[in-house]
């Protein structure tokens, strides 16, 4: 008889985007960042634990020294993202890469500053009351940013620099699993003029991916009889690999969707086990969201050692044992079954090892981490 679970868990992260206000005189620089920090300035958190940019996972409250966002950013003359959308390109920042430093300050060049025209001007609906336009002003900048930096090898593209808008991303997972990338994106932060001093503006980040581990155990006939278990690798197969990431802002209800569209490529997944103490992370896949094939699969390499005994004097192992299972197979506690890998969600596929069999339990559990400051974000 097969046993399922399956654990499921909401891993949001938040990031916060400090930017204060500029003058545009750069020989006024350095006394302006001394006194009233007029400079765009940028200050980035994570509040969630276990997020990889390739080797290196972010187990604290805050990003490591190196880690680099990408920035987006907009200028509106006189007018609104909402008008603008639509013939806007990146024209004021355009993949901005942003990297924190060993003081714990995050830094980029050329320094930006904000527009001087911040007066006069109302947003009105337009003739036909469909969306914001200006009368006359204020200067306006729109931002959002990605997280990691993009890379030739990290599997993210971007949309060009002539792109309107935020256009559509290209994200293709790596086979390797310790190659994969948590690929996050923030909600746009739209129409800002020049803020107060000490003012931030938030960027909240969220996963983009689904997150997949694997708990693989011994039958408790066998830990009775004092066997371990050595995890070779595990294998995911027939799984989408390959999609196109459209974000776009409702004005409307002040948030970003985002939303996988071509989603191809089934591909064979595969995680180099560790079995170090403390590098538990590195067995972690991210993956695309996506509809689970009928023939997706998880499978296990693994070795069973035996203790010496009366018997055995020296002890004996079964090597290079492997089986799998169908991802289909898996039920939540309601008894339906688990057809998907949503977007910001974490899945843990927990199975049991006998010598004859792979036992494979399903269940299926909302989490949100208060401890860490994880907030659902609004739809």
């Amino acid at each position: 008889m097969t046993k399922r679970r399956i654990h499921t868990i909401f891993n949001l992260v938040a990031g916060a985007l400090a930017l204060c206000g500029c003058t545009n005189h750069e020989g006024e620089f350095f006394e302006a960042v001394k006194h009233d920090h007029s400079a765009i300035l940028f200050g980035v958190y994570s509040a969630s634990p276990s997020t990889r940019a390739g080797d290196s996972y972010i187990t604290t409250t805050s990003f490591s020294e190196g880690d680099a966002i990408g920035v987006m950013g907009f200028y509106h003359d006189k007018s609104t993202w909402d008008s603008d959308k639509g013939t806007l390109e990146p024209n004021f920042m355009y993949d901005q890469a942003v990297i924190k430093k060993e003081n714990g300050s995050w830094e980029y060049s050329p320094l930006k500053y904000w527009p001087n025209e911040t007066d006069g001007g109302e947003t009105e609906k337009d003739v036909d009351g469909n969306g914001a336009t200006s009368k006359g002003g204020p200067d306006r900048l729109s931002f959002y940013g990605y997280y990691p930096y993009r890379t030739s090898d990290n599997g993210i593209t971007l949309p060009t620099n002539e792109t309107p808008g935020m256009g559509t991303w290209n994200f293709e997972v790596k086979a390797n699993a310790a190659e994969q990338v948590d690929f996050m994106m923030s909600q746009l932060v739209p129409d800002m003029t020049k803020p107060k001093i000490g003012e931030t503006i938030e960027l909240k980040f969220s996963h983009l991916l689904s997150r997949v581990t694997v708990a693989a155990t011994l039958s408790d006939e066998l830990v009775k009889d004092g066997c371990t278990l050595e995890i070779q690798q595990v294998i995911f197969g027939q799984i989408y690999t390959d999609g196109e990431l459209t974000p776009e802002y409702d004005n409307d209800k002040k948030t970003t969707t985002f939303k996988w569209n071509n989603i191809q490529s089934p591909e064979r997944l595969y995680c180099n086990w560790s079995n170090e103490k403390g590098k538990e992370n590195n067995n972690v896949f991210l993956m695309l969201p996506q509809t689970l094939q009928a023939d997706a699969t998880l499978a296990i390499k693994y070795t069973i050692t035996f203790p010496a005994d009366k018997d055995n004097k020296y002890g004996y192992k079964y090597t290079d044992m492997s089986g799998s299972v169908l991802l289909s197979k898996g039920k939540d506690q309601s008894g339906n079954t688990v057809e998907s890998w949503v977007m910001n969600k974490a899945y843990q596929y927990n199975v049991e090892i006998n010598l004859d069999e792979i036992l494979f339990d399903a269940e299926v559990y909302d989490w949100i981490n208060a401890d860490y400051g994880i907030k659902e974000l609004d739809d």
